[in-house]
């Protein structure tokens, strides 16, 4: 499993890492490296759409090789996240936060999960993620926006 690994360095803030991986693989290392010292931590699992997405060449070509499924069964996928968001809470440091984008097909049930997980108390707010793509529903309310 490979980590992918930028250093940057911001005018508005300090130096750091940002690490683009699948996280139950990444974890281990992490946790070793990094325990109790991260600052952020950022994810944005699969939204549990029950869909297989595919890599697209153009606007209406896709390859057939698929680049992720997000077609686990409920409870694996809550299993799951409960693994990686036990794992995030070791890597954060005792100012550190927390990050989960997700969208309403998770998010009432994720929100349970952290409270267990990192302490009701601990929760400070949403981020609601408004946004205007895809067409109009026309049976069912439209589905505009993502919590982070």
């Amino acid at each position: 499993m490979r980590i992918y690994c930028t250093k940057e360095q911001h005018a508005g803030g300090g130096p750091g890492e940002f690490f683009l991986s699948r996280a139950e693989e990444a974890l281990p290392e992490l946790l070793e490296r990094f325990r109790g010292s991260v600052q952020v931590v950022y994810l944005d699992p699969p939204f549990g759409t029950g869909d297989v997405f595919y890599s697209k060449l153009g606007p209406h070509r896709k390859v057939p090789l698929s680049t992720y499924s997000d077609n686990m069964p409920q409870e694996a996928y809550l299993s799951w996240m409960r693994n990686i968001l036990t794992g995030a809470r070791e890597l954060l440091c005792s100012s550190g936060s927390l990050y989960l984008h997700i969208d309403y097909r998770m998010s009432a049930k994720l929100r349970l999960l952290l409270d267990e997980i990192f302490g009701e108390q601990n929760f400070m707010n949403e981020i609601v993620w408004c946004y205007k793509s895809g067409g109009r529903a026309t049976k069912y309310y439209p589905r505009k926006h993502d919590t982070i």
